[in-house]
């Protein structure tokens, strides 16, 4: 799609052992993206792409990251458009960008403002590491969620292994199979 919704892994600000907060972060550069990527979706639903965001902002309130701009040019990365997602994440206070698009964001660059970018599939066995109980209840949750149409756990498992997550798929096939 081309879009950019980094999610981000925050520092855990209380430094408590063992915990992490974790949400999405968004910037109005991806936004832009997104509006930009969904005009056959608009013919579609007209109503689509806005009432995607109007959940995101309602969900997430906190999540639209701003006063990132000025980072912008300070940041050498190999495409010279991606540079708002680590400002973005410096900004927030992230410490992980999850992108499928690791060659754009190398660890030396990130490095310095303590970020890493991580595969989904890695992020998500590092999540299944610090709160497998509650990985796999959202697992299951978006399952359900899942109404047109919906999956059974067999086409669930399936779908996001096709989307990557070869790894997290083969952990929660040992649990919801």
């Amino acid at each position: 799609m081309g879009c950019r919704i980094s999610y981000a892994m925050s520092k855990n600000p209380k430094g408590v052992p063992g915990q992490a907060e974790f949400g999405v972060q968004y910037t109005s550069h991806s936004l832009g993206s997104l509006f930009r990527t969904l005009p056959t979706v608009e013919i579609l639903n007209p109503f689509g792409s806005f009432e995607s965001f109007r959940r995101l902002h309602w969900n997430a309130p906190d999540a639209l990251v701003i006063g990132y701009e000025s980072l912008i040019p300070s940041l050498n990365l190999p495409d010279e458009k991606d540079r708002h997602v680590p400002a973005a994440a410096i900004q927030s206070k992230a410490s992980v960008i999850v992108t499928n698009n690791l060659k754009d964001f190398p660890p030396e660059v990130l490095q310095e403002f303590e970020i890493e970018a991580q595969c989904p599939d890695e992020f998500v066995m590092n999540l299944l590491d610090l709160a497998a109980e509650d990985v796999y209840e959202a697992a299951e949750a978006h399952r359900l969620s899942l109404k047109n149409p919906p999956k059974t756990i067999a086409e669930y498992l399936n779908t996001l292994e096709s989307h990557g997550l070869v790894r997290t798929v083969a952990e929660l096939r040992l649990v919801l199979l």
